[in-house]
Formats: C-alpha cells, sequence, structure tokens
C-alpha cells in the first residue's frame, strides 16, 4: 500500500495540495483504512504528505527549503559512509558501481535512474556494514526521490553527474579516499544547489541568505 501510494504520488496520480481522503484511498486501493493510515503515517515520515488542518492529509508541495535540508544532510552523512566503507571496498564492488553508472547513462526514465543512482551511492556504502546509517540514508534518499525525478526531468544534469560518478570511482579505484570524499560531497552539494536556487526562482519563494556549501 505505501509503495503504491508513494509511486502514484511521485507519478503524478495525486497532485500537490491534493487533499487525500482515508475513505477514498481504502476503497480505490481495495484495503481497510488501517493500511491507510499506516502509509500516510510512513509517507509523511518521507515528506510527501503533510497535515493542513481541517483539510487533514494533502499531497506536500515542492519545498527549496527542504530540499536544501536533504542535500545538506547528505553531504555530511554520505562522505561519512564513504569513509567507514573505504577500507572493505573491493574489486567486484567497484566493479558492480561502474556497471550502475553505465546503466544510468543509458536510462532515460526519472524513476528506474533514481533506483540505479542510489543502487550505485549505496554499494559504495554497504561494506561499511553500519545498519543505521545506512537506514538513515535510505530515508533520506526516499525524500529527495520526488527532487531528483523533477530534477532530470526540468534541470539538464545528467552529463555532470555521469562524470562525478566516474570521478568518484577513479578516486577510489587510486586509493584516495580524500579526493573521493571531496568529489562526493561536491557531487551532492553542487546537485543540491542548482536544484534550489531553480525551486525558489519558480516558486518565488525568498532564499535563505545563510546556506549556499557546507
Amino acid at each position: 500500500m505505501t509503495d503504491q501510494l508513494r509511486e502514484d504520488i511521485l507519478n503524478g496520480l495525486y497532485l500537490p495540495g491534493q487533499a487525500l481522503i482515508q475513505e477514498e484511498l481504502s476503497q480505490g486501493y481495495g484495503v481497510s483504512r488501517l493500511p491507510v493510515r499506516e502509509a500516510l503515517q510512513r509517507l509523511e515520515g518521507e515528506g510527501l504528505v503533510r497535515q493542513e488542518g481541517k483539510r487533514g492529509v494533502v499531497v506536500a508541495h515542492l519545498d527549496p527549503f527542504e530540499a536544501e535540508d536533504l542535500a545538506l544532510m547528505r553531504a555530511q552523512l554520505e562522505p561519512l559512509a564513504l569513509e567507514l566503507a573505504f577500507g572493505h571496498l573491493t574489486k567486484a564492488q567497484l566493479g558492480r558501481a561502474e556497471d550502475l553508472v553505465d546503466a544510468m547513462a543509458r536510462e532515460d526514465d526519472a524513476r528506474q535512474h533514481g533506483r540505479l543512482n542510489w543502487a550505485f551511492h549505496r554499494t559504495l556504502y554497504e561494506p561499511a556494514h553500519r545498519a543505521r546509517l545506512l537506514h538513515t540514508l535510505d530515508v533520506l534518499h526516499r525524500s529527495a526521490d520526488r527532487y531528483m525525478r523533477f530534477q532530470f526531468n526540468v534541470i539538464d544534469n545528467k552529463r555532470q553527474s555521469q562524470q562525478e560518478h566516474s570521478a568518484l570511482l577513479a578516486a577510489l579505484r587510486a586509493q584516495d579516499l580524500g579526493e573521493a570524499q571531496r568529489v562526493l560531497e561536491h557531487h551532492i552539494v553542487d546537485a543540491g544547489i542548482q536544484l534550489v536556487a531553480f525551486l525558489h526562482t519558480h516558486l518565488n519563494t525568498p532564499e535563505r541568505t545563510h546556506t549556499r556549501r557546507p
């Protein structure tokens, strides 16, 4: 139920600001109200829906401040995960990561590209064997998925992203952790800056003055 509702929101079946009525969702998905409530609670935690007074639960709008927060958190935690995994990365794991980069280059669907992108990053962090950290990153990426899909479809940064993925792998193959972390942080932060600037411009929201790069 949660996965299907998430995909339906991300695919535009339910639009930003639209109220999500539990009874209607229960009938539409053929389930009782309990899994509907649980799904809405989980999706609220991911930032896809939010409580809005008497209207109840509504689909959340894209928020440049949330997008910025997600990028800042990822830029802190993912280089840490890479550091913890660095001494345990094998040639086979780097080879799998390279295969995922090649697959991303051929993928034009935003949903599948996002899935491949997180698989690439997660492949590099899994050798750390830090379950709590990986779980936190999983949650962050689920929350960031709608922004990444939007960015893929609206802001053409696919080539830049591919180049940065390749540079990250090159640094890891050269056993240069510092360079790998620098590339990874820049990869996350630069994409975040592009997205946040675009959202501020098109949503006419005031920019924060204290945050640019972590």
